[in-house]
C-alpha cells in the first residue's frame, strides 16, 4: 500500500476536503482525530484526478468525506455500530481503497442533493431506495456512473462510498 496526499493530486481549489472524522460533524458528534488525514492508494488518487476532470466538464467537484481512515478511528467507529453492513470489519478504507464523498457546484459548492447527509444508515442511503425525488435519483446515477467509469463499486447499503475494485481484491485482516 502506497499512501499518498490527496491534496497533490487535487489541489484544494478543485476539490472539497470536508474530512468529517477529524470534526464533530459525524455520526458519532465527536472529533475522532484532529488534523484527519486526505491519504489515498496512489492508484485511487490516480483514479480520482481522472473523475475530476470529468467532473469539471460539467461544472462539479469532488467533494471528500473520507478517504484512508487509521484503525483507531475505525475501531472508534465499530464500537459504535458492529453491523458490518454499516461499518465493514474489513473496510477498504483502512488500505487506501475507499473514497467517501459527494460532488458539488464548482464556485459556489452546493452540494448536489442525493437525498441523505454522510453516514446516514437508514435503507435511505441504500443506493437503490426507491423513494428519491427525480433530481436525487438523477445525481445518485450520475455520482455512481463517473467512478463506475474508472473502476469503482458502491457499497449496498451506501451511495457515498465507492471502493476501487482492483485494491479491494485482497482486503486485510479483520481488525482485532
Amino acid at each position: 500500500m502506497a499512501l499518498v496526499d490527496l491534496k497533490t493530486y487535487i489541489p484544494e481549489s478543485k476539490a472539497v476536503y470536508d474530512m468529517r472524522y477529524g470534526t464533530d460533524n459525524n455520526i458519532l458528534g465527536k472529533v475522532l482525530q484532529p488534523d484527519y488525514p486526505t491519504q489515498i492508494d496512489e492508484a485511487v488518487a490516480d483514479r480520482l484526478v481522472l473523475i475530476s476532470n470529468d467532473l469539471a466538464k460539467k461544472s462539479l467537484v469532488l467533494v471528500f468525506w473520507d478517504l484512508w481512515r487509521p484503525r483507531d478511528v475505525h475501531r472508534q467507529l465499530l464500537d459504535f455500530n458492529d453491523d458490518p453492513m454499516s461499518v465493514n470489519p474489513n473496510s477498504p478504507h483502512l488500505y487506501g481503497a475507499a473514497v467517501d464523498g459527494t460532488l458539488a457546484v464548482a464556485g459556489s459548492l452546493e452540494l448536489l442533493d442525493m437525498g441523505t447527509e454522510y453516514d446516514d444508515f437508514t435503507k435511505k442511503a441504500w443506493p437503490g431506495y426507491p423513494d428519491l425525488t427525480q433530481t436525487q435519483r438523477q445525481n445518485r446515477d450520475l455520482h455512481t456512473e463517473v467512478f463506475a467509469r474508472y473502476g469503482f463499486s458502491q457499497w449496498p447499503t451506501e451511495w457515498f462510498h465507492m471502493t476501487f475494485d482492483k485494491l479491494a481484491e485482497e482486503p486485510p485482516t479483520t481488525i482485532s
